[in-house]
């Protein structure tokens, strides 16, 4: 059961991962890229996390923890450089 649903989970996160990928390449305009690159990295945590259950696997866990301090803090940089202001003071 577990199984199943880490199966199904997993392809609706594939699903997020190339719309991600597709508005990364095809985005209007720059903050459109940065929130289709914050959406992949969440995406990718998910499947860090969805395989991390499945296989018992607690180092996928750390990974997943690093990505999204990275994902955070690139973010908050690149909204604090668009409001006008330097990323880091």
């Amino acid at each position: 059961m577990i199984t199943a649903a880490a199966n199904a989970c997993s392809v609706l996160v594939a699903l997020a991962m190339g719309a991600a990928l597709y508005r990364i390449v095809r985005g209007p305009s720059l903050p459109d890229r940065v929130l289709a690159a914050d959406l992949l990295a969440s995406c990718i945590i998910a499947i860090l996390l969805v395989s991390g259950m499945t296989d018992m696997a607690r180092d996928r866990l750390d990974a997943a923890m690093v990505i999204g301090l990275v994902s955070f803090f690139s973010t908050v940089l690149f909204a604090r450089y668009l409001l006008g202001g330097r990323p880091i003071d």
